[in-house]
Order: C-alpha cells, then sequence, then structure tokens
C-alpha cells in the first residue's frame, strides 16, 4: 500500500496516511479535522469556492465536512502563512531610488509648470 504525504492546512506538517481521509480524521499535530475544503482538489484556493456545481455550500473551508465529492490533494504552504504577502506588499511599495525620486518631482512639476 503506497504512502499518501498530506500538508496540514493548520500546522504545516506533513501527514503520512495509509488511507484516504476520512470524514473524522484529524491532524496528529494540531488535532484539525483534514476532511475539509483547504484539503480538497476541486476548492478554488483563488476564489475561495468549490468549482463544484453540485456540492453543498459548506459554512467554512477550514470546518470538517461531509461532502461526498471530496477529492483530497497535497496542497503545497510556506512555513509563514504571510511571507509571499508580505513580499508582495513590499514589491508594491518599494521606496525609489534618490535618482527616482528627482525624475517623479521633476514630472510632478513638469506637469504644473505654468508657461
Amino acid at each position: 500500500m503506497e504512502l499518501k504525504i498530506i500538508t496540514c492546512h493548520n500546522c504545516r506538517k506533513e501527514l503520512q496516511l495509509n488511507n484516504s481521509i476520512g470524514f473524522q480524521d484529524t491532524c496528529e499535530f494540531c488535532n484539525e479535522y483534514l476532511h475539509c475544503c483547504l484539503h480538497c482538489k476541486i476548492y478554488d484556493t483563488n476564489s475561495m469556492k468549490c468549482t463544484s456545481f453540485s456540492a453543498d455550500k459548506q459554512s467554512s473551508e477550514i470546518n470538517k465536512n461531509y461532502c461526498e465529492e471530496f477529492m483530497e490533494i497535497n496542497r503545497s504552504y510556506s512555513n509563514d502563512k504571510n511571507t509571499n504577502s508580505k513580499s508582495k506588499l513590499n514589491a508594491l511599495f518599494k521606496e525609489e531610488t534618490k535618482e527616482d525620486n528627482s525624475t517623479s518631482l521633476d514630472k510632478l512639476n513638469n506637469l504644473f509648470k505654468k508657461d
């Protein structure tokens, strides 16, 4: 029997499973339920919605559910939940260099310059 590796959505630790995830299965490290939307292949993490048209709406993507369409998937999670968001935010609001700053100031002055 082949072992399956699943990364817990809560504690980010890898779990080795002998069987498919059951309705009552929990993470051995943090006791979060594993049979939830975040561990399902048909759940879209970008839109935070299930892509199935026939599945019942769940109250939360992290709560256990009894969805019959559940198909487990091992999603990769960053160890730091905020690392990716912070790097995107820093890139968006990066500080300008002095050269860029003076160019921006020149552009602003030229925009409001009286002829």
